[in-house]
């Protein structure tokens, strides 16, 4: 699944931290001056400020922070820049405002209602907040509910009936020749885990997973877990060039190639995995699976030599569970950490895998604690947040995805920025994603207690070092009567 990271320090890790955050906005923009991997700022001479015309509440998402809605960009020539539509704005607008660096908050009319926000404050990033899952519904540990439910997903109850077991697999551990001509991988050697009788059979011989329609029953999903070792000798170099071959494996249902994986491999040995989760029992009825391989391209080599030296073909995961009884399906725990220590792997519960990509239901007790309506699937991306418990120093970045289709059991995990301590509950949790590509506000690590959701006031936020022209502007603008609220 990956290393795990080496030690760092806090003013390294906050560094990375920032570095991940910025990139959010640089894959939307492409390299610009003063992002991550383009030319550095130079600070003592910033030539842009913020004019803003709201302050919104970020919590229980976000703690101890405020957003402030961004009404435009201004030059130190007093020139309007908009920083939504153009690209020229959104430029200037991260270049000058980088995530982890300070900004300086100016209120146009102080007041009892706005005090505490003015001053200096760290950028905790730029665009619109927008949750992705949670389950949090207080302050306390204790505060979350114990269910997850998606709109269109994984029931989270099973009927009053056994449920079998569809898992199982097949094992070959000798080495098979790869040729041009796609071939189906026959003749397994071993078996260490056997479906239930009458519901699915694997064949060694024939290399085949065949589904019994009449015991399907309730069964939502399975998830087939390909993995193997492929190697690779060239037999003629041509003109002293690196030779690589390009791999296929596919999963065939009744022949056709369902899902597949093409590896680039130059000499020597790789290990690969991938998986394929079906959801269709009606359309394809005592449908049978199973393996093949071919190799599609060959460069700077003639005759390759190219050999599976083995592969497992299983069954990993099942929606709902085996079970004897009638029981709700077990969502907990939902996370659980990797086994390498330090820990910095999260592996999601079969059911979160088994709902991904989908939209979470409302869930009316976090809705009461303040937390805003989710409204987009549950996509993960790399620099998306994680907190365990309302704890600010319990907040992590997400580094590494790897999506149930592309995980060889079937499970989501991904990989934070640090490790979690072994006493962190991890099922109160809530995840959310600064959105970059609609950079309507601005969020400052600034308490927001003297302020509700959407108060409007005005006033500027500068970088903390500008230049001497821009200074002038400021000293010189004026406040319009109607920004002069409070």
């Amino acid at each position: 699944m990956g290393t795990a990271p080496s030690s760092t320090s806090p003013s390294q890790q906050a560094a990375i931290d920032t570095s991940i955050e910025q990139q959010q906005l640089n894959n939307f923009l492409g390299p610009v001056k003063g992002a991550v991997g383009g030319l550095p700022v130079a600070e003592k001479n910033q030539e842009f400020y913020l004019v803003f015309d709201e302050a919104i509440g970020v919590n229980p998402e976000i703690i101890n922070c405020t957003a402030f809605s961004i009404k435009t960009l201004v030059d130190g020539r007093g020139r309007e820049i908009e920083t939504n539509n153009t690209i020229a704005g959104l430029n200037n607008l991260i270049q000058n405002f980088e995530t982890g660096k300070n900004a300086i908050v100016i209120n146009d009319v102080a007041s009892s209602v706005n005090q505490g926000l003015g001053g200096t404050h760290k950028i905790k990033g730029i665009g619109a907040l927008e949750p992705i899952l949670y389950n949090q519904t207080g302050s306390s540990v204790s505060a979350s509910v114990n269910e997850i439910l998606f709109q269109d997903g994984v029931d989270s109850l099973v009927a009053d009936e056994a449920i079998l077991d569809f898992r199982g697999n097949i094992n070959k551990n000798n080495s098979t020749t790869i040729t041009t001509t796609p071939t189906t991988v026959t003749n397994y050697t071993s078996q260490y885990l056997i479906p239930d009788s009458g519901v699915a059979e694997f064949n060694l011989p024939d290399g085949t997973y065949t589904l019994d329609s009449t015991n399907v029953g309730n069964i939502q999903s399975i998830t087939f877990g390909i993995s193997y070792n492929l190697s690779y000798e060239d037999i003629t170099i041509i003109l002293g060039n690196t030779p690589t071959v390009e791999i296929k494996v596919e999963l065939l249902r009744e022949g056709t190639s369902i899902a597949d994986k093409i590896t680039t491999l130059e000499v020597g040995t790789i290990y690969e995995a991938f998986s394929f989760q079906e959801t269709d029992f009606t359309t394809y009825t005592d449908a049978e699976y199973k393996i093949r391989i071919s190799y599609t391209e060959a460069q700077w080599v003639y005759n390759p030599t190219v050999e599976l030296t083995s592969i497992q073909f299983q069954v990993s995961n099942q929606v709902p569970f085996a079970s004897s009884t009638s029981v709700p399906i077990d969502q907990h725990p939902m996370w659980n950490r990797g086994n390498s220590i330090p820990n910095y792997w999260i592996t999601a519960s079969g059911y979160l895998s088994a709902n991904y990509g989908l939209t979470p239901s409302p869930i009316q007790k976090s809705l009461d604690f303040g937390f805003s309506p989710i409204t987009s699937n549950f996509d993960l991306s790399v620099g998306d947040k994680i907190r365990f418990g309302y704890n600010p120093n319990n907040e992590y970045t997400i580094y590494e995805v790897i999506e149930p289709e592309d995980s060889n059991d079937g499970l989501l995990k991904f990989r934070l920025n640090t490790y979690i301590p072994t006493s962190a509950y991890l099922d109160n949790f809530v995840i959310y994603r600064i959105n970059p590509n609609n950079p309507e506000v601005i969020i400052l690590n600034v308490p927001n207690v003297n302020i509700q959701n959407n108060l409007s006031f005005t006033g500027v936020i500068v970088p903390e070092y500008i230049s001497d022209r821009l200074q002038n502007q400021l000293n010189s603008r004026t406040i319009p009567a109607d920004e002069s609220r409070q």
